[in-house]
């Protein structure tokens, strides 16, 4: 992805362990927090203008966001294979992929897990933040900072 705004070669990630239901098998993924300034300028980046009934208002490129905050807030990752039986390589494709998997950890999607970290990580009261769409997160980052100075 060209054009990135945000700090991916931040290396202060910290890793997780996801391990699958029903499983013996275990994903590592190196997750960073995404801070309120690295939110703002995300949300920023991906805003544009749209109609709402007779309304301008400022609306988000979800897919674009949420590509840009997966490329970002996925550092690493261990655990995955490719038909070679060999560890799939750490790039954008491949995190989105992962991002997308069905798998679950104690109910919860890889998805879920990568954001609930990623707001531990930045210092929002824990989650849980079932189903919030990555730019509903940073919207409550950036409000739950305003009001905690």
């Amino acid at each position: 992805m060209g054009g990135m705004t945000m700090d991916t070669n931040n290396t202060e990630g910290t890793w997780f362990d996801f391990y699958i239901d029903n499983s013996d098998a275990r994903i590592s993924l190196k997750i960073r927090a995404i801070d309120a300034k690295e939110g703002i300028l995300l949300t920023q980046k991906h805003a544009c203008m749209g109609k709402k009934k007779r309304y301008k208002v400022k609306m988000i490129e979800s897919r674009r966001f949420q590509d840009e905050f997966i490329n970002c807030a996925l550092e690493d990752f261990t655990g995955i294979v490719n038909e070679e039986n060999k560890p799939l390589e750490v790039n954008f494709k491949n995190k989105r992929d992962i991002f997308n998997l069905p798998y679950t950890c104690k109910g919860k999607t890889i998805a879920d897990f990568i954001i609930e970290k990623t707001a531990s990580l930045a210092g929002l009261p824990q989650g849980p933040y079932p189903n919030v769409k990555v730019s509903q997160l940073i919207s409550k980052m950036n409000q739950w900072r305003k009001s905690h100075g």
